[in-house]
C-alpha cells in the first residue's frame, strides 16, 4: 500500500510539472495527472485483489489435501487392521478345521474298534439263535432274537457315526461300478419288505422298464434307498409306502429318479426346513416316540451330492412325504476334500 501511494503521487506531481517523462509530450490535458495516478491505483488494487483471491484459494486447496492425507492415512490404517484381522481368522480357521479333522479321525477310529466286536456279538446271536431254534428252546431263542436286534441297531448308529465323521473329515470317498438298477431294487426291497410291514403298511415298488444300467456307488445308492424306506416306515402306520424308479433325459444327461412316497405323519415348513441337517429331526416330540438320531437324511443328503444328485422333499404335515432323489446315471466322482488340499497345498508351493 505505501508503494502504491508513491508511485500515485510520482506520476501525478511528475504529470502536473513535468508531463514529458509520464506522457511523452512537453503540455498534457487538464486533469490528465490525475487520470493516470487514478490507473496506477486501479492497477494495484486489482492486483492486491488478485493476490489475495490467490491466497485464499491456495489456502482452501491445502486444506482440502491435508482432509484427504487424513482419509487417506485413515484407510491405510483401517485396511492393515482388516489385513490383520483376515489373517487370524484365516488362522483360527485353519485351527478349527484341524481340530475338527482330529476330532472325525478319533471318531472314525473308535467306530470302527466298537464295530469289529458289534459284528462279532451279532454273528454268534444269529448262530446261537439258530442252534435254539433247531432245540426247540424258544424262550432262549425269543431272548438272542432282541440281543441280535438291539445289537444291529447300535451297529446301524456307529456306522452313520462313522459316515459322518468320514464325511467331516473330506475322506469319504466313492467306489463307482456300473449294475442294474432293477437288481440292485430287488435285492434292496427283499430286505426292506419286513421291515416296512412291521406297522401294518404296505410297500408299491414301480421299477420302468427302461431304467436299464446305471454306475456310481452301489452302497451308497443303496443305503439312500434303505434310509429313505426305513424313514417312511417308522413314521407311518397301517398306510402305504412306494418306491418308484424311472430315467429321466436331461440337458446334462440322463438320470435315475428314486421317489419314496409314504402315507404318515408328513412335515411342516419349519420341519421342511431342518431336514437335512446332522442330528436334527422334526422335533423333540418325534425324537421320544420314533426314536433315531437324526442322521439317516443327512448321510442321504450328502451321498447324493458326492454323486453330483440331489434331493427334495415335498410334504404337507398329517399327509405324507414324497422324497426324491436324482442321481446321474454316470457319476463322475468328485475330488475328495483331503486330495484338494494335498493338490492346493503342492500348488503354493509350487509358486512360493
Amino acid at each position: 500500500m505505501p508503494a502504491t501511494v508513491i508511485v500515485a503521487l510520482d506520476h501525478m506531481l511528475r504529470g502536473l510539472f513535468w508531463p514529458q517523462s509520464v506522457y511523452g509530450v512537453l503540455v498534457a490535458s487538464e486533469w490528465r495527472f490525475l487520470e493516470h495516478a487514478a490507473w496506477v491505483v486501479f492497477e494495484d488494487v486489482v492486483l492486491v485483489m488478485s493476490c489475495l483471491r490467490g491466497t485464499q484459494e491456495l489456502k482452501q486447496i491445502a486444506s482440502r489435501t491435508a482432509a484427504l492425507e487424513e482419509v487417506n492415512g485413515e484407510q491405510a490404517r483401517q485396511a492393515t487392521a482388516q489385513a490383520e484381522l483376515v489373517t487370524r481368522l484365516r488362522l483360527s480357521q485353519q485351527q478349527v478345521e484341524a481340530a475338527t479333522r482330529a476330532q472325525s479321525e478319533f471318531v472314525a477310529n473308535m467306530s470302527h474298534e466298537l464295530r469289529t466286536p458289534l459284528n462279532a456279538i451279532t454273528l454268534y446271536t444269529e448262530m446261537l439263535q439258530e442252534n435254539a431254534d433247531a432245540d426247540g428252546r424258544e424262550t432262549d431263542a425269543s431272548d438272542l432274537k432282541k440281543v441280535q436286534s438291539a445289537s444291529k441297531h447300535l451297529l446301524g448308529l456307529i456306522n452313520g457315526i462313522l459316515d459322518l465323521s468320514k464325511i467331516q473329515a473330506g475322506k469319504m470317498e466313492l467306489h463307482l461300478e456300473t449294475f442294474e438298477v432293477r437288481s440292485m431294487v430287488d435285492d434292496l426291497v427283499s430286505t426292506m419288505a419286513a421291515v416296512v410291514r412291521q406297522s401294518g403298511n404296505s410297500l408299491s415298488v414301480v421299477v420302468n422298464e427302461d431304467v436299464g444300467q446305471m454306475r456310481a456307488d452301489l452302497t451308497k445308492t443303496r443305503q439312500i434307498l434303505f434310509n429313505l424306506l426305513s424313514n417312511a416306515a417308522k413314521f407311518t402306520t397301517r398306510g402305504t409306502v412306494s418306491l418308484q424308479v424311472a430315467r429321466r433325459a436331461t440337458s446334462d444327461g440322463d438320470q435315475i429318479e428314486f421317489a419314496v412316497t409314504d402315507t404318515g405323519i408328513g412335515l411342516s415348513e419349519q420341519q421342511q426346513a431342518k431336514l437335512f441337517r446332522p442330528f436334527v429331526q422334526g422335533d423333540s416330540s418325534i425324537s421320544r416316540k420314533y426314536g433315531g438320531t437324526g442322521l439317516g437324511l443327512f448321510l442321504v443328503a450328502r451321498f447324493c451330492k458326492l454323486m453330483n444328485g440331489d434331493v427334495s422333499v415335498v410334504s404337507t404335515e398329517g399327509q405324507g412325504a414324497r422324497f426324491t432323489v436324482r442321481i446321474p446315471a454316470e457319476v463322475r466322482a468328485l475330488e475328495s476334500a483331503s486330495r484338494r488340499e494335498s493338490r492346493q497345498a503342492s500348488e503354493l508351493e509350487l509358486t512360493a
